[in-house]
């Protein structure tokens, strides 16, 4: 999908249109569009209707206009052009987005130009389109729904011409992997400058055109809105809320971001929660805050070192803003985040702005939080039943998705709060006077009787059933799933190798001390290990980890419970590790894609060019010292390129001799670029 910052058609309309023609024809896909109906707004409709592949030069030609399609873009591309004595002929009658352009065009065909490029983009750290983005949680799902244009342009213009602000000229809505998007083209205040115009002074009043961007998932309730104009954050709240639910308070959930879980962990955060693809992430900026007159704000490559150098204690205070640096596998460029408690995420990704959200997912970072920033956790809302506001306001974004899994399931509420006592959620008991009759009573006096619909008493439970049948699956464990003691389940074992397996309880409620007692009866005594909710802990005795419940997902607790009681030579690697590529140096074994790479010897050039390069986490690594590592004593000849190409043929004989179809990815495993290798894939080192 057409990451967000992609999302802006104003960046289009700023390009000629002869110019994306060659840009079209230089990236191969001038099909995209028939040359009559070539519009900006074709153009657009085109890249967000049929995204072009992560991959692909139409992709990063839009990247490099986004990047450097600004005055200091245009600074940078002249700069590199100085520096490698290239004659870019830039003209202060060429736009910048129209340079930016240009210069992608030649480098297709340009060495000199290539490397301009790539200079001017290694120092560009934000694009020229940079748009505050905000997300906010619903009360509730909304269920089929779409953008309806025409109301949505009335709504957003009446909104604008009240407040006398730029006016809304056009929407462009659209349906993309289940979410509702849509672009607003409008006008922001009148600017004036000063213009030369046959050779004197003149002064030019002129209005800019500026685009919004927000996307609503209606299954999650969850909007997201990137815009300029911080007025414009609530102002679009309160119109898609009258509009899509008659309730203009209906997106005021704001809580969708902490960074508790780094404060407590630090960097070490990243390491538990690895994604594949995201190779290194480093903390390069806290802003933490003390009493109203403490502040402290740390800039470095590892900011948690420089904390820990100084002797900080951070366990006092509240870390209110970080900033994140990411490498990912198979590219030089770099991802930035910004977080700032409660609401503000932005991601500057390209096309790994998705792996970047499941990273804060799986972080604890980005979900639902109560008011106090604290995630809510399975025991606090022990014994699971409550109506559908409850579960969204405690389970957020998770409520629907856990509702298709059927882990909620509709039920009879048997007490529901009083519309004038809303501090108590069972002031009244549900009684039912006659077969479709139902009343709500209260024993406090001054509580009176009311008559109950159908919706009032409607609620969800939690079935830990299917959860842990699930949990069980992706955790690739042996025997059958139940119920021990009422909300602790036996999920199975987890087969080892020198020992009887390890037995993994989920604890879905707060324990009781003859608990204890029960799980040891259960496991006969063997060896048991339980999973809680983030959080939580037991108290009980036996080893426990962490986890995200009931949300999800489960396919990265393996590796933690791995590393936490040090089975890693129980286990094979391929089986805990989800990286695609694995070097086990120790035991002289590798694997790709979780298949041996059994034609691989330990001290063979191609092993050793592999661990070297992997080593590096996706920096290059110089030709010249890779030689040098493989065979010092040869002067003549490109070792190292020679120990790549039989690594890759060690893999795909291997696959061959698996009978598995080997991926095609897999003669990209390395990348040559700079005079040197660097891994392009997720790797690990053992």
């Amino acid at each position: 999908m057409l990451p967000t910052a992609f999302h802006d058609v104003t960046a289009l309309h700023e390009v000629d249109l002869s110019t994306w023609e060659k840009i079209l024809e230089a990236a191969g896909e001038s099909g995209r569009i028939s040359h009559p109906a070539f519009t900006h707004e074709a153009l657009w409709n085109s890249l967000v209707n049929d995204p072009p592949a992560e991959s692909s030069l139409l992709l990063d030609a839009l990247e490099a206009i986004l990047e450097l399609g600004t005055e200091n873009g245009r600074e940078l591309l002249q700069q590199a052009a100085e520096d490698q004595q290239v004659d870019l002929q830039v003209s202060d009658a060429e736009p910048s987005q129209e340079l930016a352009a240009r210069v992608w065009i030649t480098s297709q065909d340009s060495n000199p130009s290539s490397e301009v490029l790539r200079r001017a983009r290694v120092h560009a750290r934000e694009t020229g389109h940079a748009r505050n983005y905000r997300e906010f949680a619903g009360k509730r799902a909304l269920g089929k729904i779409s953008f309806d244009r025409k109301r949505l342009l009335t709504a957003v213009q009446a909104w604008c011409k009240d407040r006398k602000t730029g006016e809304a000229v056009e929407i462009y809505v659209y349906e993309r992997g289940g979410e509702l998007r849509a672009e607003i083209l409008r006008g922001e205040a009148i600017k004036r400058v000063i213009q030369i115009q046959k050779g004197h002074p003149t002064v030019l009043n002129f209005r800019p055109a500026t685009a919004d961007h927000i996307r609503l998932d209606p299954e999650t309730s969850r909007l997201g809105i990137a815009s300029r104009s911080a007025r414009l954050l609530q102002g679009y709240r309160e119109i898609l809320g009258r509009l899509l639910a008659n309730d203009e308070e209906f997106f005021a959930g704001e809580n969708i971001c902490t960074l508790r879980p780094l404060q407590e962990r630090g960097s070490q955060l990243f390491e538990l929660h690895r994604i594949p693809g995201i190779q290194q992430v480093d903390v390069v900026e806290l802003r933490w805050h003390g009493d109203d007159r403490a502040r402290i704000v740390v800039r470095g490559r590892d900011c948690f070192k420089v904390l820990d150098d100084l002797g900080a204690r951070l366990n006092e205070g509240e870390l209110v803003e970080a900033k994140l640096q990411l490498a990912f596998a198979g590219t030089r460029k770099r991802g930035h985040v910004s977080l700032k408690v409660p609401n503000r995420i932005d991601i500057k990704a390209g096309t790994y702005e998705r792996s970047v959200e499941q990273l804060l997912d799986e972080a604890g970072i980005r979900g639902s939080f109560g008011d106090e920033a604290e995630r809510r956790n399975l025991w606090d809302l022990y014994p699971w039943r409550m109506p559908e506001g409850e579960w969204r306001r405690n389970l957020g974004t998770s409520f629907d998705n856990l509702l298709k899994q059927k882990v909620l399931r509709p039920i009879t509420l048997e007490a529901v709060a009083h519309p004038d006592h809303p501090a108590n959620p069972r002031a009244l008991t549900v009684v039912a006077l006659y077969p479709n009759t139902l009343v709500g009573i209260s024993d406090d006096d001054a509580i009176h009787m009311r008559t109950l619909t159908p919706s009032d008493v409607g609620g969800y439970e939690l079935d830990l059933a299917p959860l842990a049948g699930e949990m069980s699956k992706a955790l690739s464990l042996e025997g059958a799933v139940r119920e021990v003691v009422s909300g602790v389940w036996l999920l199975a074992r987890l087969p080892l190798r020198q020992s009887q397996g390890l037995n993994l309880l989920l604890v879905g409620r707060r324990p009781l001390e003859s608990d204890a007692a029960i799980i040891r009866n259960a496991t006969q005594g063997s060896n048991c290990m339980l999973l809680v909710p983030t959080g939580c802990a037991s108290g009980l005795g036996f080893p426990e980890i962490e986890c995200s419940l009931p949300q999800g997902p489960y396919d990265c607790v393996l590796e933690r419970i791995v590393v936490q009681l040090a089975l890693q030579n129980e286990l094979s690697p391929p089986l805990w590790i989800r990286d695609d590529l694995i070097l086990q140096e120790g035991q002289g074994r590798a694997w790709y894609r979780k298949v041996e790479l059994t034609t691989l010897r330990v001290d063979s050039h191609p092993f050793k060019f592999a661990s070297a390069v992997a080593k590096a986490g996706g920096r290059v690594v110089p030709r010249g010292e890779l030689n040098e590592l493989l065979s010092p004593s040869r002067t003549d000849g490109d070792v190292a390129k020679k120990a790549k190409l039989d690594f890759i043929k060690a893999v795909e004989t291997s696959f061959e001799r698996a009978d598995v179809k080997c991926p095609p990815e897999a003669r990209k495993i390395f990348g040559s670029r700079g005079g040197g290798y660097a891994i392009d894939v997720s790797a690990r080192i053992l």
